[in-house]
């Protein structure tokens, strides 16, 4: 069965949307410094809002805030346990549903824990940290927002 942010943004999405959510996106790409992406892309968000009732936007971030902090610990166990496969595939995971929400910055430091843009495991638990705090920024500014 299907939970969390998977749930709420129902599978398949319609192609009319993707193309919509997909022209206002700019890929997040793989980078080191995703500081000077912008933490909400307005013109996905922007998308997003014109594209649902309030309510429904709202679903879709709360299950987003959720998904997001319980993938995040996740991926910090799976890298304290040293299983960097797993750590990469959950990373992918949250830069796609980073991306759709149009919270670019969180998807780009996903983007870069992905692909391997650490020296070391200390790097890596850094970069944990950093996508967590990023993550709760996304929460606190959407929040605000909806």
């Amino acid at each position: 069965s299907v939970v969390g942010y998977d749930a709420v943004l129902k599978k398949p999405l319609s192609p009319g949307w993707v193309r919509m959510i997909q022209g206002n996106a700019q890929p997040a790409g793989s980078i080191k410094d995703a500081s000077t992406i912008p933490a909400i892309d307005d013109r996905v968000f922007g998308a997003l809002r014109r594209a649902m009732a309030a309510e429904a936007l709202r679903e879709v971030c709360e299950a987003f805030f959720a998904d997001s902090r319980s993938r995040i610990a996740e991926i910090r166990q799976m890298a304290e346990a040293g299983d960097i496969d797993a750590v990469r595939r959950l990373a992918h995971t949250l830069k796609g549903s980073a991306s759709m929400i149009g919270a670019s910055r969180l998807a780009g430091e996903a983007s870069a824990i992905e692909a391997g843009s650490y020296k070391s495991s200390g790097d890596l638990l850094q970069m944990i940290e950093d996508l967590d705090v990023q993550s709760r920024r996304v929460e606190s500014m959407l929040l605000a927002t909806i």
